[in-house]
């Protein structure tokens, strides 16, 4: 309810003590309580919980979210390959609407740095 009601900041604390109580958060809880802290601005706990999220198993439209958040976030914290990642996993989405999105996000992202022989990553 705290979350819904965009009271993020008391809606935070509550997710931890779940977690740290050893009880289990569900797929959408994890995406749920990672768009709690993006907008706390806690990029790196936020990416780590919607990873954790698609891994456990999304519906379509969730896991395509999750994903749009991991690129816009890993942008964020100057992780680009973390970033391309996640690019690549929406332009494989059966959504056409998802692919173009992700076609526009993937010219924002800098080209990758060539590695110590030479080749890009």
């Amino acid at each position: 309810a705290l979350r819904e009601a965009k009271r993020d900041a008391e809606a935070a604390p509550l997710y931890e003590n779940v977690l740290k109580a050893g009880m289990d958060l569900s797929p959408f809880d994890r995406l749920r309580y990672a768009d709690v802290l993006a907008r706390l601005n806690r990029p790196e706990t936020a990416l780590a919980l919607y990873k954790q999220a698609l891994v456990l198993g999304l519906e379509p439209e969730q896991e395509a979210w999750a994903q749009f958040q991991i690129v816009q976030m890993a942008r964020g914290v100057k992780r680009e390959e973390f970033a391309r990642n996640g690019l690549r996993a929406l332009q494989e989405n059966s959504d056409s609407l998802v692919r173009r999105m992700a076609a526009v996000m993937q010219t924002e992202l800098p080209e990758s740095t060539p590695a110590a022989g030479g080749k890009k990553k």
